[in-house]
């Protein structure tokens, strides 16, 4: 008896099932994780009062009020339901965020079985999207319920437009797409490209519909972004713990140089996505360097390529155009707290996993053509790697503790991250170890009072006793030597820091232990030394970064050269400096201060105080 092929339904199903199976392999282990309490987890749930239940005094305040500088309503009435369904169980509120990314990774197979009309991209770019490990942070972690929440909304909307398009009930299908809009920007603001992605839609991807059409159908849409973007801008403010700048670095040439960059790390991430973290720290770059110089020609020929796909495959250009509308809202036109995140990827990927797909598999091939099987074999080999690299990443997000120490590996260079896990180790009880990782935030910037607060002074006297004699380590001395004359400065014994990080350059050369130096020489009498030391911190290949710039118009304040400190001091604003108050405190600025173009420099950043107890949330 032969037997029979499934018809198309059963292999759609089929593709579902697979789709959905790979995402529990995936997420399964979120169900044992806790709270990041160290973070969002515990503004926007655990110490929230609105995420308490299905109440109407909870949707009111949910609905009246902004959450962590973001008004996002939908987004806090879901942790209602969750509180409904597991009360304080974190492990519930993570399973249902898998939920919603298993939906979403779904909905986009549905959306390309309309669109493009191939299963078999349909299910590879599926794959990618939800299997990728950039998308990690956006699932695993409790606070990003808006990003997977809204993507939700974002492809119903997107589906129901289409139904509309193709003359389903296109009224109804119309007010619901619109509808689902709504939802999408009350549950994150990023979801306001969707206007431009129906447009280029319209004329990229069904090219059926006029132009009258395209654009009289689309006012309603553009009507609700405009609003969502205003309320954006207006939520972010008044708890904003970031100068609100016009431009990433004061202006365009710093924000180009600098985001290419970030660009093209993304794209590596996409491509590689190897050493993820909860925090990176690219630098800030105010001048045509080498890598700036790479990224600029990189993204050209990118660029160059696009225009060709846009004139040869519209169809294909489309899905690049999605990608790229997607990171839009984070790449610092409206300036966000953080450079760079994984999360900001989760919207991109919608355009870059088809995309992909669709230039290894061009067109619908004769059946067992070899090139076609063998870029299959590979996507789906592909896929499979991807699976098991994100099932390894999400044993990261388990909790606070965890976390921070896959952070600090991967960004050692942050203060941010190094706060963090103190905090999450003074949570645990291990206070020795805490009051070693805050004083590697202070090596790190030493203008970080939460850091010195919670460190204390018995306790910083414990850790220089424990540092000094090797009874706490972290298995790297020279940094451990750099954490000593951090600590012996802060107790105001100088030249004993100048020993310790003069040991820590002796055994592993590094900017940090110059600029410990520095800070040990900033003294009356030897100002030409702390210049000396912190010129030596800049000589080191990376750029330049705003904690080093502001230890040298220190120095040159100390040494009388008040307009070099001035000048100092706006590099040090321009690459993000945000400690405003230590600036109007800093003794060794006061005859800086009293300088006529101080108050313009000053006032050209500062909106806002920088609020420093956490890693802030982008």
């Amino acid at each position: 008896m032969a037997i029979r092929r499934p018809g198309p339904r059963a292999q759609s199903l089929l593709c579902a099932l697979l789709l959905v199976a790979a995402i529990v392999f995936v997420y399964a282990g979120v169900a044992g994780h806790g709270f990041l309490l160290n973070w969002d987890d515990a503004s926007y749930v655990v110490e929230n009062p609105a995420a308490g239940g299905i109440s109407p005094e909870n949707l009111r305040q949910a609905f009246s009020q902004v959450f962590v500088g973001n008004y996002a309503p939908i987004h806090i009435a879901s942790y209602m339901v969750d509180h409904e369904l597991w009360g304080a169980s974190p492990g519930g509120y993570a399973t249902a965020n898998v939920a919603l990314h298993a939906a979403n990774a779904l909905l986009l197979f549905w959306l390309l079985l309309l669109v493009v009309k191939r299963r078999l991209v349909a299910f590879l770019a599926a794959c990618l999207f939800a299997l990728h490990p950039v998308q990690v942070e956006s699932v695993a972690w409790i606070s990003q319920r808006k990003t997977v929440l809204s993507m939700l909304f974002f492809l119903l909307s997107f589906l129901l437009f289409i139904a509309h398009r193709d003359g389903r009930r296109p009224a109804l299908a119309y007010a619901g797409s619109l509808l689902c809009f709504v939802l999408a920007v009350l549950s994150k603001s990023a979801t306001v490209i969707l206007p431009v992605v129906l447009l280029l839609y319209d004329r990229l991807g069904s090219r059926r519909a006029t132009w009258t059409r395209v654009l009289a159908d689309k006012i309603p849409f553009v009507v609700v972004a405009g609003a969502a973007g205003l309320l954006a801008v207006w939520s972010q403010q008044p708890v904003s713990t970031s100068a609100r700048l016009p431009y990433l670095g004061g202006n365009p040439a710093a924000w180009l140089f600098t985001m290419s960059t970030v660009m093209v790390r993304y794209l590596g991430l996409l491509f590689w996505p190897a050493n993820l973290s909860a925090a990176y720290a690219p630098p800030f770059r105010a001048s045509l360097d080498g890598p700036v110089a790479g990224s600029l020609l990189l993204l050209a020929m990118i660029g160059a390529g696009s225009l060709l796909l846009w004139r040869r495959r519209p169809e294909v250009f489309f899905w690049l155009a999605v990608g790229f509308l997607g990171l839009v809202p984070v790449l610092q036109i409206v300036p966000l707290v953080t450079l760079m995140n994984d999360r900001y990827l989760y919207f991109p990927l919608l355009g870059a996993a088809p995309l992909v797909v669709l230039l290894a598999l061009p067109s619908p091939p004769p059946r067992w053509r070899a090139a076609p099987v063998l870029a299959t074999a590979l996507l789906l080999v592909a896929s499979l790697a991807l699976a098991v690299l994100s099932r390894e990443r999400v044993s990261a997000w388990r909790d606070d503790l965890t976390l921070w120490a896959d952070a600090t590996r991967k960004t050692p260079e942050s203060p941010a991250v190094w706060f963090s896990l103190g905090m999450s180790l003074d949570d645990a009880g291990r206070e020795v170890e805490a009051s070693l990782a805050y004083l590697r935030a202070l090596a790190l910037d030493l203008d970080m009072p939460v850091a010195r607060s919670n460190l204390g002074q018995v306790r910083l006297w414990a850790a220089q006793d424990a540092l000094a004699s090797g009874a706490l380590r972290s298995g790297d001395r020279a940094a451990d030597l750099v954490a000593l004359g951090t600590a012996r400065l802060l107790l105001g014994h100088r030249r004993a820091a100048e020993d310790a990080c003069a040991e820590a350059l002796r055994l592993a050369p590094s900017r940090m232990a110059w600029v410990c130096i520095g800070n040990s020489r900033l003294e009356p009498g030897r100002a030409l030394e702390a210049r000396a030391a912190f010129s030596r911190a800049a000589a080191f290949p990376e750029p330049v970064d705003a904690r080093l710039a502001y230890q040298q118009a220190r120095a040159e304040a100390l040494a009388g050269e008040r307009d070099r400190a001035l000048e100092y001091l706006r590099l040090a604003l321009a690459l993000g400096y945000k400690d405003f108050g230590t600036i109007l405190r800093d003794p060794l600025l006061s005859d800086v201060r009293a300088m006529p173009g101080f108050r313009e420099t000053y006032l050209q950043y500062v909106r806002h105080r920088r609020d420093r107890t956490a890693l802030p949330e982008g």
